[in-house]
């Protein structure tokens, strides 16, 4: 879930810059850093928490999507910025 949550996250925003105009090196650079916009998930989910719509599993996996995203984005930012530099 973790890797598919990634991958979504970031494929929507690079589609979005695509669709607005933006390079593929650009729009990477854009979904790359918009992968830690996590507040509206931590809201949602615990809210589908205390309301009992998920259960605790699900909401460790969010929870666990959060903290990685998280993490890996200045790796993944590093490298995208480093392909605009490039001009690849």
């Amino acid at each position: 879930m973790v890797v598919t949550g990634v991958v979504v996250k970031v494929g929507g925003s690079y589609l979005g810059a695509r669709i607005a105009g933006q390079t593929g090196n650009e729009a990477l650079v854009i979904g790359v850093g918009m992968l830690p916009r996590a507040g509206v998930e931590l809201v949602v989910v615990t809210g589908a928490l205390a309301a009992g719509v998920i259960d605790g599993r699900l909401f460790s996996a969010v929870l666990a999507l959060v903290f990685v995203s998280v993490l890996v984005t200045p790796l993944f930012l590093s490298r995208a910025i480093g392909r605009v530099g490039e001009g690849s």
